[in-house]
């Protein structure tokens, strides 16, 4: 009894030890729930783990919104004021030969103004402006400058577009944009056509100012006699029975007392003798103008302008006719700054120089006799 009574007393004290050792382990840690679709806790992961969208690049700016805004910068801080200030009874020419330094420097203004203009463009959401840049020439800007007095709002879109100015956009590395603005002057005779037209200015006017300048004086301001005689194809004598007409040769003579030179020759034929076409080509121009009187431009297929003056009524032919050499275009008179009846015939090379037209008519005068 006493063995039986200890061994149930020892298996009682294992039962409770045991049972201790089991109230004191630690409790496994809980599997978390994961959250339900659509829960906040959701939401919030999403957001941890979606990245930020990638902006919408900016739209690139647009090429004639840039040329325009080239405008916004004012060329005439750029020109001297001397040079559009006429004074009362001036002549066209009078203000750009007085102040020769400040003509001679327009192209270096105008490449001024340019370079400040692109500068300013930058405003428009460009990373980068990229300037190649050619300036007028003198005789260029000093035409406009002369011709647009009094008109500074079509002065300025008129030395605008001598620039010839052109722009490309295109993406750069950092994901901006970058504007390439070109300045590729046009020939003068082309531009003059494209220039804005007004009661007192327009394509016959302003090239005739260009043709002066760029003839009368060279690339310095230099005087010189001319550019010389290029050669042009088989010409017809421009008045009817050729060999009753003395052609002379009064080529850069003094007018105006002596401050211009006459870019022509004159032959002297009774009013309303026929005026005929020296060569094929089109009817370029024709109108009034109070030097030139009624006048008619016949161009060839060269691009060199024959210019009819003094014309004593205007042309019925309208520019953009075509002519063949010796048809009517116009007939003699007296209109303008002319004493008495008689054709002024002046030449004007593709380029835009006068060249003398007494060795091309007096050869025209021969040839025309000897062929009957």
């Amino acid at each position: 009894m006493g063995n039986f009574r200890k061994n149930w007393l020892a298996g009682c004290l294992g039962l409770s030890l045991l049972l201790s050792s089991c109230a004191a382990a630690p409790a496994p840690p809980e599997t978390p729930t994961p959250p339900e679709a659509g829960t906040e806790a959701t939401a919030q992961a999403t957001e941890e783990t979606t990245p930020e969208p990638t902006p919408e690049p900016s739209p690139a700016p647009e090429p004639d919104a840039i040329l325009a805004a080239l405008g916004q910068t004012d060329i005439f801080a750029f020109i001297s004021p001397e040079l559009y200030a006429r004074s009362e009874g001036q002549r066209w020419y009078e203000p750009v030969l007085a102040k020769s330094e400040e003509t001679l420097q327009l192209p270096a203004s105008y490449a001024a103004w340019l370079q400040a203009a692109a500068d300013n463009v930058s405003q428009l959401g460009l990373a980068q402006v990229d300037l190649q840049a050619e300036a007028p020439s003198w005789p260029t800007l000093a035409a406009i400058i002369s011709n647009y007095y009094g008109d500074p709002e079509n002065m300025r879109t008129a030395l605008i577009k001598a620039g010839g100015l052109t722009c490309e956009v295109s993406s750069s590395a950092d994901g901006g944009y970058t504007a390439t603005i070109t300045s590729n002057p046009p020939d003068a005779p082309t531009l003059m056509y494209d220039l804005p037209e007004t009661e007192t200015t327009n394509p016959f006017s302003l090239l005739a100012s260009y043709a002066y300048l760029s003839t009368v004086f060279d690339e310095n301001m230099n005087s010189r006699e001319g550019v010389g005689t290029p050669e042009l194809g088989p010409l017809l004598f421009p008045i009817v029975q050729p060999a009753r007409y003395y052609v002379g040769d009064c080529w850069a003579l003094p007018r105006d007392g002596g401050a211009r030179l006459h870019t022509g020759i004159d032959i002297n034929a009774p009013e309303g003798t026929d005026l005929l076409a020296v060569t094929d080509g089109v009817i370029l121009n024709n109108g009034f103008d109070s030097v030139a009187g009624n006048f008619v431009v016949l161009q060839a297929a060269d691009g060199t302008q024959y210019h009819y003056y003094h014309l004593v009524e205007p042309s019925d032919l309208t520019p953009g006719t075509v002519v063949s050499t010796g048809d009517v275009v116009g007939h003699v008179g007296s209109t303008g700054n002319s004493r008495a009846n008689h054709l002024h015939l002046t030449i004007i090379t593709a380029d835009g120089h006068y060249i003398n037209p007494y060795t091309y008519m007096l050869k025209a005068q021969q040839d025309t006799v000897a062929a009957g």
